[in-house]
Parts: C-alpha cells; structure tokens; sequence
C-alpha cells in the first residue's frame, strides 16, 4: 500500500502578541496549538522558540535565565542549546539535581 500526496499545507499562527516579546535575556510561556511553548530571547537579541516544560520533572523554561544561546532551568540549573536543544555542561547539576540527575538520563528539549 502506497501513501498518497498530504494535502495539508504548513500554517504559521501567532504565538504571542508582539508588546508580549520579552526582552533580551528573557523568556515567556504561551500555548500554541495546544502546546506548552517557551519563546526566550537570547541576550544577542534573537528569538527562539522551543519546549515550555524542562526535563526531567516538567518544570516551565520560561521561568529560566536565558543566556545567548542557553537557557538554564530554574529548578536543577540544566543548561539548554536554543538551538538544538541538547543539554549544555553537566545534566541536573543544582539543588537535589544531583541525585535526580543519577535517576534520570539527559534529554534535550528539541522537538
């Protein structure tokens, strides 16, 4: 059996209004068709969206520290690549991180 041509086309759809563009350095949640984002803005100026929940335990990005091209979950100080979403420097590495991080195995945050 052969799949046929996909008639559905790519649709963009606002995720937030402009004025609720954070600055740079830092990030907001929306939901956008039905899923949690994060939009962060990088501390050079460009915008990224990705994943709102961090790994492991799903706690939201947007409450993060953005960097230039990181952003860093507020709850075990994971550091993210906004650009590809792979863990940068250690998985897990504040508060009780530690121990969770020995539990659970590094994710990325790309879709």
């Amino acid at each position: 059996m052969m799949a046929g041509k996909s008639s559905s086309k790519l649709k963009y759809v606002n995720a937030i209004p402009l004025s609720d563009l954070p600055k740079p350095g830092g990030a907001v949640g929306a939901v956008v068709g039905g899923l949690d984002v994060c939009i962060a803005v990088g501390t050079d100026g460009l915008i990224y969206a990705l994943g709102g929940k961090a790994p492991p335990t799903g706690t939201p990005l947007k409450d993060g520290k953005v960097g230039k091209k990181t952003i860093k979950d507020a709850q075990y100080g994971t550091e993210f690549n906004l650009e590809n979403g792979q863990v940068e420097g250690k998985w897990c590495p504040g508060g009780i991180g530690f121990i969770v991080g020995k539990l659970v195995s590094a994710v990325s945050v790309a879709g």
